[in-house]
């Protein structure tokens, strides 16, 4: 892809038959205003068309593996690991676009230096399948949150407070690249995205939500 003068942008998506949404997904992710550096899909045994449609962009780099051995943690840190951009964005095969600054905005969460990643939103679709009381209608501007406690402040919290603070999902998240490589994600069969989350605040790392930067799910 080619060179721009912003920091290089890996995605990273774990899939397994994903072919309804699959090139909605990657559509999504070349329209951006920000063009990013690679693509890369870890298919965990994919059989009703994903691979085609994904081979079918040159900009995707697939990774098979077995299905028997899909990790949330672990599947994601394969990607980490292929990766060489600067930054991380982590997602999923039936998530989209909400507009082409979707990863402008996530990167204006990295406010500072301290910022080791960014959470986004999930906001549903005006489609006829998804119930019309669920439909996303923007009703303000949200403003950037950034979360970094010390030691004393964070254990201090209460564990309804420390849930809230880490309410974080891989289906919109951005990280640098070296603060995945510094604290991979856990082995776990769920959660991977809160608990990495819940790490980092409570090693003293900054963290931040930014829901201006939206995908369809």
């Amino acid at each position: 892809m080619p060179k721009t003068a912003h920091p290089t942008i890996s995605v990273i998506i774990p899939v397994r038959n994903e072919a309804l949404r699959m090139r909605q997904c990657i559509q999504g992710i070349l329209k951006q205003t920000i063009p990013v550096h690679e693509i890369i899909v870890i298919d965990s045994g994919s059989t009703d068309g994903t691979l085609e449609i994904l081979r079918s962009f040159d900009e995707v780099t697939v990774i098979e593996i077995d299905g028997s051995t899909f990790n949330h943690g672990l599947t994601r840190n394969l990607g980490v690991e292929a990766s060489s951009g600067d930054f991380c964005l982590l997602t999923v095969g039936d998530a989209y676009a909400y507009d082409k600054h979707w990863i402008a905005h996530m990167m204006e969460g990295f406010t500072d230096d301290e910022v080791l990643a960014v959470c986004g939103q999930q906001v549903v679709d005006h489609l006829p399948e998804n119930n019309p009381l669920q439909w996303f209608r923007p009703d303000s501007e949200p403003k950037i949150q950034r979360l970094q406690f010390s030691a004393s402040k964070w254990q201090a919290l209460s564990p309804i407070e420390k849930r809230n603070a880490t309410g974080w999902d891989d289906v919109n998240a951005m990280y640098r690249r070296e603060a995945l490589i510094n604290q991979p994600f856990e082995k776990t069969s769920y959660s991977e995205d809160a608990i990495w989350a819940f790490n980092a605040l409570a090693k003293g790392h900054a963290i931040a939500y930014n829901k201006r930067g939206r995908v369809y799910h």
